[in-house]
C-alpha cells in the first residue's frame, strides 16, 4: 500500500512524500511435538488390551490436532510404577524430552506415570525447567499451570498411599496363607513339578533320579566338586539349561524341599517391590510333610551331618583362605559372601565375593582378602570383638558385640579384579557394545575409550573414541565433585552411553543426566 503525503518545506513550494505501509500478515505458530506415555503393571490379556487402546487413542487424538505435530506413543508392559530404573520406555521418553525432541507429553493419570511421590516431583521439575509440559487427563492437571505441582504432590501421595494400601492388604493375605501352611506361589525347583489343581508339589520322576544319585554319591564319599564334574560329563542339566553347578548341588543337598516339609517366607519385602533375605525379622513357618519326599529322612540328615563335619574340618585345619569365613555378609542382597581363590600374571590370590554374584548377578565390588585384614586391623586391631562384617560397594561395617558398628569408606581398588572403574559400564550408544580401554599415543592422547565392535571392523560403527581425560571430566561433572569420583561411578552409575556429540549417564536410581561432549 502506497500513501502520498504533502510536505511544506516553504510558503510557496511543496513536495510530495512518498511512504510504503507494508501488509501485515498473520504470524504461524509453531506445531507443538507431543508425545504419550502408557504403562500397565501387568502382562495380563486384561490389562493387555486397555493398553493397545489408549496407544490408539493417543495417536488418534494427536493426529486429529492440527497444532500438534505426532511424535510418538512410548509405552511400557508389566513394569510397575513405583520405581523408574527398569521402565525402559520411560527412560526413553525422558532421553527424547532432553534431546529437545518433545514439547508436551500426555498422560492417563498420575499413577500411570509414577507412584512414587519423589520420583514424580522430580521428574516433573525437571521436564518443566527445560520447557516440557505433562498433561494428566483424568485429574485435569497440566504441569505448566500455577497451581499444578501442589494439586500432583497431593494426588501423587494418595496413589503412593494406594499403593502402599495394596502391598499391606497383599502381604497380610500371604502372611494368612504361611500361616495355614500354603505356599504363596508355585513351587518349581528341581525334582518336582507344580499341580496348579492341588496346590502341590508332584515329583518329576526324570529329575528326581539324578536328585537321589547326588544323594547317594554324597553319602558314598563323593564331593561337591566332584559330583559337579560327573554330572557336567553327564549333561545333566538344571531347570534352565544350565549345568549343574556345586552351588546348586549344594542346595540340593541342604533343601528340606527333598524331604517333603517345606519353609514358607524366606524372603519378605520390608518395602514395597524390595525382597530381601529373611534372617530373623519375620516369622518363618515350617510345613511337614507338605508333599512327596524324594530322598529319606535318614539320608538327609546323614548328608546335613557330613556337611557339618567337613565345614568344622576346614575351620580347624587353619587354612589362611578362611580367616573371615562365616563372618563377611553382602550388604545389598543379604547373601553370605565366599572366600573365592584367583590368580593373575603375578600369582594366585583370594579375594571375598558375595555368593549371589553368579546366581543373580549381584554387583557388589570384591575385595581381596588381604586388604580386608589390614583395614580391619587399621579399625580394630584385633578381630576378638569382632561379631559381623557387611560389605557395600561404598562403605564396610564392622559389627562389633555389644551393637557398636564401626564404617569404612571404601576407595576404588587399582588394577586386579577391576582395572578400571569404567570397565564394562561404558557402551557405544549407536550400537551398545562395550567400550574398551585402549592405547592412545600415537592420537597425542595417554588412553582413549573405543567401541569394541568398531575397534574389529571400522565400518561397523560411526561413534568416534573417547579419551580418558574427557570421560573423566564428564564423569565428575556429572556428579558434582571429584571425591573418590571412581567408586561413586561404579556405585551410583549403571552404564555411560557414548554418542559423537554427548555421553549419556544411567543411574541406578533410574536417573539420567546427560554430558555435552566438547
Amino acid at each position: 500500500m502506497i500513501v502520498r503525503e504533502n510536505v511544506s518545506l516553504t510558503r510557496r513550494n511543496f513536495m510530495l512524500k512518498i511512504r510504503k505501509i507494508e501488509p501485515s500478515l498473520p504470524s504461524i505458530e509453531k506445531r507443538k511435538r507431543v508425545a504419550a506415555y502408557a504403562r500397565v503393571s501387568m502382562d495380563s490379556e486384561r490389562l493387555l488390551h486397555s493398553l493397545s487402546a489408549q496407544i490408539s487413542y493417543y495417536s488418534s487424538l494427536i493426529q486429529k490436532n492440527t497444532e500438534w505435530e505426532y511424535v510418538g506413543v512410548y509405552v511400557d508392559e508389566g513394569i510397575t510404577g513405583t520405581d523408574t530404573k527398569n521402565r525402559i520406555e520411560f527412560n526413553r521418553l525422558m532421553l527424547d524430552c532432553e534431546a529437545g525432541k518433545i514439547d508436551i507429553v500426555l498422560v492417563k493419570s498420575i499413577s500411570r506415570f509414577a507412584r512414587n511421590t519423589v520420583d514424580l516431583l522430580e521428574t516433573v521439575r525437571h521436564l518443566k525447567d527445560i520447557g516440557v509440559e505433562i498433561r494428566f487427563e483424568r485429574e485435569n492437571i497440566s504441569t505448566f499451570s500455577g497451581d499444578g505441582e501442589l494439586l500432583l504432590t497431593l494426588l501423587a501421595s494418595f496413589a503412593q498411599e494406594e499403593s502402599e494400601s495394596i502391598s499391606r492388604n497383599e502381604k497380610w493375605a500371604i502372611k494368612k496363607k504361611f500361616e495355614k501352611g500354603e505356599p504363596n506361589t508355585s513351587l518349581r525347583t528341581f525334582g518336582y513339578d507344580w499341580d496348579a489343581e492341588t496346590g502341590k508339589c508332584t515329583i518329576n520322576e526324570e529329575e528326581a533320579v539324578w536328585v537321589r544319585y547326588i544323594y547317594n554319591q554324597y553319602l558314598n564319599g563323593a564331593s561337591i566338586k566332584g559330583l559337579a564334574k560327573d554330572l557336567a560329563e553327564k549333561d545333566v542339566t538344571a531347570l534352565r539349561g544350565q549345568s549343574l553347578g556345586r552351588t546348586t548341588i549344594r542346595r540340593i543337598l541342604t533343601s528340606e524341599t527333598y524331604v517333603g516339609d517345606m519353609i514358607l517366607q524366606k524372603y519378605f519385602s520390608p518395602r514395597i517391590q524390595k525382597p530381601t533375605v529373611n534372617k530373623g525379622e519375620v516369622p518363618k513357618y515350617m510345613v511337614s510333610n507338605a508333599h512327596e519326599a524324594i530322598v529319606s529322612r535318614e539320608d538327609f540328615e546323614a548328608v546335613q551331618e557330613r556337611l557339618n563335619n567337613r565345614a568344622r574340618t576346614a575351620t580347624n585345619a587353619g587354612y589362611e583362605k578362611t580367616f573371615f569365613a562365616g563372618m563377611v555378609r553382602c550388604g545389598q542382597c543379604g547373601y553370605a559372601c565366599n572366600h573365592v581363590e584367583r590368580s593373575n600374571h603375578k600369582g594366585r590370590y583370594i579375594h571375598i565375593e558375595c555368593n549371589n554374584r553368579k546366581i543373580k548377578e549381584c554387583d557388589l565390588l570384591p575385595i581381596r582378602e588381604y586388604e580386608l585384614k589390614e583395614i580391619m586391623e587399621g579399625i580394630l586391631g584385633k578381630r576378638d570383638n569382632l561379631e559381623k562384617i557387611v560389605m557395600y560397594d561404598d562403605h564396610i561395617e564392622f559389627c562389633l558385640k555389644g551393637g557398636k558398628v564401626k564404617n569404612y569408606i571404601r576407595q576404588y581398588p587399582k588394577g586386579g579384579y577391576n582395572k578400571h572403574c569404567f570397565s564394562r559400564k561404558v557402551q557405544c550408544g549407536e550400537c551398545r557394545s562395550i567400550f574398551v580401554r585402549m592405547n592412545c599415543s600415537r592420537k597425542g592422547y595417554d588412553k582413549c575409550w573405543m567401541c569394541a565392535a568398531k575397534k574389529t571392523d571400522k565400518d561397523t560403527c560411526s561413534i568416534k573414541y573417547i579419551t580418558e581425560d574427557e570421560l573423566i571430566k564428564a564423569s565428575i561433572n556429572i556428579l558434582g565433585s571429584d571425591d573418590n569420583y571412581e567408586m561413586r561411578f561404579y556405585c551410583e552409575i549403571e552404564k555411560a552411553a557414548v554418542f559423537n556429540d554427548r555421553v549419556d549417564f544411567f543411574f541406578k536410581k533410574g536417573d539420567v543426566k546427560i554430558w555435552q561432549r566438547e
